[in-house]
């Protein structure tokens, strides 16, 4: 029996998706919604005076609930044969479905409240204590505005994040906040 040992020492190369190879999937989708909510489209299609309540995760991408509307988000990602960085995506913004809002909870605010909503957001996207409070393996699923500030669900947790507004008298310019990680909570249907 011969054996042939011009292949025994040749690297193997497998080619596996590289959506999921560049980054841990938790962060690469924390990068999708920070291009989501950065993205002009997104006031073009909604107004600034929309506020985000609700965003979830679906299979084709993301589902937004304003106060008035749905809007489907659809994510693409790029094919590319390197294997390091983020993976590319496109982002798809459909036509925004009116609905009837459960939600009333007017609130006085220094910018539109869609663009200080939208800021609110991008913040607690770009707050590294989300990734020490899930770890960057928990994806998020869907975060949901409430009465203090947001619920972030995962498969396997819920993070209630709370926005304390900073009272100052005579200010002009966008709302002040700070935001409040509590601790996460095993996630119970």
């Amino acid at each position: 029996m011969e054996i042939n040992t011009e292949n025994l020492f040749t690297p193997q190369i497998a080619l596996v998706s590289n959506r999921f190879l560049a980054l841990p999937p938790a962060v690469q989708r924390v990068k999708e919604l920070l291009a989501l909510l950065s993205d002009e489209r997104l006031f073009q299609k909604l107004g600034n005076g929309e506020k985000i309540e609700r965003i979830e995760k679906n299979e084709n991408g993301y589902l937004l609930y304003t106060d008035n509307y749905t809007m489907q988000v659809n994510v693409k990602y790029i094919p590319e044969t390197r294997f390091c960085g983020p993976a590319k995506c496109e982002l798809e913004f459909c036509e925004p479905v009116p609905q009837v809002s459960l939600i009333d909870n007017p609130r006085l605010n220094a910018l539109p409240p869609g663009v200080q909503r939208t800021r609110e957001l991008i913040a607690l996207f770009s707050d590294e204590r989300l990734y020490e409070a899930l770890g960057n393996g928990e994806m998020i699923e869907s975060i949901e505005k409430n009465q203090n500030g947001y619920l972030i669900r995962t498969e396997r947790y819920t993070l209630q994040v709370n926005v304390k507004y900073v009272q100052e008298n005579g200010f002009c310019g966008p709302a002040k906040f700070e935001l409040e990680f509590c601790k996460p909570e095993p996630y119970r249907m």
